[in-house]
């Protein structure tokens, strides 16, 4: 039978096994690259390179406990420390009771591991974020605020950036 340990360690070893193939698979590449001198050629195989490194496994935690169990736990708890001070910094929150019958939000944490343009890890990053699929409508909430632009207002930052050749970018945050 299939326990979850075991299934736990084939999924390790599959990753490890996957991890050592993009490795040797950079490091023939970068081989590769020594021996080429036409620029054009040669940025297409560094495009592959680039390419196999950000691929490459890298773990990302799904819990702070999983997060302490890597590795990488230093610094993935130096993340966690720094945003928790951020958030304390900015007054993000203030300490209250709550009413009777009301609960609290869950939250929990999200880590990420950035890289640079080299494939290569710039930092470890967490965030304390709130399970806000959690609330009832009409409980927890009356509504939802969404802020949007007025044609009143759009119209003439248009025109504005028409007249000074701007560009335009629409974002949704």
């Amino acid at each position: 039978m299939l326990t979850h340990s075991k299934l736990k360690k084939i999924t390790n070893n599959k990753k490890q096994a996957k991890t050592t193939e993009l490795e040797e698979q950079i490091d023939t590449t970068k081989e590769l690259l020594n021996g080429i001198e036409d620029q054009e050629e040669r940025k297409a195989h560094l495009s592959h390179v680039y390419t196999l490194l950000a691929i490459r496994h890298i773990s990302e935690p799904k819990t702070y406990m999983a997060a302490m169990k890597l590795p990488e736990a230093s610094h993935w708890d130096a993340a966690a420390r720094s945003e928790y001070k951020s958030l304390m910094d900015n007054k993000t929150w203030i300490l209250t009771t709550l009413p009777n019958g009301r609960r609290a939000l869950l939250c929990r944490w999200v880590f990420v591991v950035k890289c640079k343009g080299d494939g290569s890890i710039d930092r470890y990053k967490a965030r304390l974020v709130i399970k806000g699929f959690l609330q009832k409508y009409g409980i927890d909430y009356g509504e939802i605020f969404s802020p949007v632009i007025h044609m009143e207002v759009r119209r003439p930052l248009l025109t504005i950036a028409t007249l000074l050749d701007l560009e335009i970018h629409r974002m949704d945050v």
